[in-house]
């Protein structure tokens, strides 16, 4: 590679990120950066947003939470100053009489948190916090000396002793990469000093939360709180774009506000041609109506059930708790959107219409929608639904990586039956043979 290439560095540093080979990355961006042993900090203060959003989604992906939303919630701080930083030219604007400039500048201002940007990077955070909410016993700082292993099973106690000693592990890790940073800035400020007058240097501001663990423990005891302070900032002026209004249900639901669920996915609805027939909207309308219908909530999340990491996606049976004036109006509005048939009809029927479909994320928003529906039904019923999806996926020239990498996720979370999700992934790697997913 051409180290004086700047547009190749580029575009070799988002590639690496999207798989997930972010201490390479950042190795390989820092050729272009002034950066004092940090280009972390040099980024930021560039406000080099799609390097921020790119990290955070590789850390995401790694399940590293706090970092991730410490790149994500950047990228928040970068807007906030680019409407702050307006207050700079208002006396100059008023003193100089160029009220025209100054008036499009404020109304460009109004409007710039519409920036595609800002939407990627609040839709990551609210996945995080969606993923704080639905398995805070991941997020648990357990110590060895609060766990009581008599009242635990042999099973119980390998996995707490394993997940303890990851856990020390991992901060090992984490203090040896602060040493080594600290290690860098030291030795360019050295380099620097040896150059003299030659190069003047200014000293970026340390950066006291670099693992993102402080901000992260001020949210984590209310992330769906702070997931919808930020995605207030969005409503206003993102209501165009469907993924505001998904992230908007994917809230609500867990906050028991089903009138407002109802009213984004109709929303949601009027953004793209295919309307309800959208695969995320689709899935999420059939769950929401069957457990109107039947006045629970099965899905644990929705319940904001607390969950672990190998049941988050667990069924459960709970009343749903809603006045009957609410159940009412979104009983009304839903069943228009469904055409005034039952959640059911319409899950078989979507399910029957897409299953031969070229259309990846059709069949799996078919799937998903009637798993959902039919958690309480025999295992080898739901089973044929997987082994389907897994069946017809497999001679789908048109399928992309990216719904493929959706599916895995979906059968890993529901699907009871190890072979067929071994299958899937032997399909995918003759398929994908240089995607790291599915190499694991």
């Amino acid at each position: 590679m051409d180290l004086a290439d700047r547009y190749i560095n580029t575009k070799a540093t988002k590639y690496l990120l999207r798989a997930d080979k972010i201490e390479q990355a950042e190795s390989v961006v820092s050729l272009f950066t002034k950066h004092e042993g940090d280009s972390r900090s040099n980024l930021f203060e560039m406000q080099c947003m799609w390097y921020e959003i790119e990290t955070g989604n590789a850390f995401l992906r790694l399940g590293d939470i706090p970092r991730s939303l410490k790149y994500f919630m950047g990228v928040d701080k970068h807007f906030d100053d680019f409407i702050e930083d307006q207050f700079d030219f208002h006396a100059y604007c008023l003193r100089k009489v160029t009220l025209r400039s100054y008036v499009v500048l404020l109304h460009m201002e109004d409007r710039i948190r519409g920036h595609e940007y800002y939407s990627l990077a609040c839709h990551g955070a609210v996945v995080c916090y969606l993923r704080v909410h639905d398995m805070p016993a991941l997020f648990k700082e357990d110590k060895d000396e609060d766990l009581d292993f008599s009242k635990m099973t042999a099973a119980e106690k390998k996995k707490a002793k394993t997940k303890a000693r990851k856990a020390i592990l991992k901060k090992q890790k984490e203090e040896e990469e602060a040493k080594q940073r600290e290690a860098e800035k030291k030795e360019a400020l050295e380099k620097a000093k040896k150059e003299g007058g030659k190069r003047r240097t200014r000293k970026l501001e340390v950066d006291k939360d670099p693992d993102g663990k402080i901000a992260f423990d001020e949210v984590k005891g209310k992330p769906l709180e702070a997931a919808w302070k930020l995605l207030e900032k969005l409503q206003p002026i993102a209501a165009d774009r469907i993924q505001t209004h998904l992230d908007t249900f994917d809230i609500a639901v867990r906050m028991k506000k089903y009138a407002l669920c109802i009213s984004a996915l109709k929303k949601g609805a009027t953004c793209v041609a295919s309307g309800i027939d959208h695969p995320e909207i689709h899935w999420r309308l059939v769950a929401l109506m069957n457990s109107v219908e039947n006045e629970k909530l099965f899905f644990a999340p929705w319940a904001s059930v607390s969950t672990n990491s190998d049941d988050v996606c667990s069924f459960v049976n709970v009343k749903m708790d809603v006045s009957p004036v609410v159940l009412k109006a979104v009983k009304d509005i839903g069943s228009q959107l469904l055409g005034n048939k039952p959640a059911s009809v319409v899950a078989e029927e979507y399910l029957n219409k897409y299953k031969n479909s070229s259309s990846s994320l059709r069949k799996l928003s078919g799937a998903k929608a009637w798993i959902m529906i039919r958690a309480s039904a025999p295992e080898n019923e739901n089973e044929k639904i997987f082994s389907t999806l897994v069946d017809t996926e497999k001679d789908n020239q048109e399928t992309k990586l990216e719904s493929s990498v959706k599916i895995l996720a979906f059968i890993r979370s529901f699907c009871p039956n190890a072979s067929i999700v071994d299958k899937f992934i032997s399909d995918c790697r003759v398929k994908y043979p240089l995607a790291a997913v599915f190499q694991e």
